[in-house]
């Protein structure tokens, strides 16, 4: 498995996210991305 450094998932997950956002994605799909980045922001400090 290749090693991400916590700063860059947080990173791409804001940039899912965002994209998730423009698309009109399910409220659902967004509930998840938003816990899943929130994770990833803690992970990163």
């Amino acid at each position: 498995m290749t090693y991400i450094h916590p700063n860059d998932r947080a990173y791409a997950l804001e940039r899912a996210l965002a994209a998730a956002i423009a698309q009109g994605e399910d409220r659902k799909v967004l509930e998840d991305l938003r816990e899943i980045l929130a994770e990833a922001r803690r992970d990163a400090r």
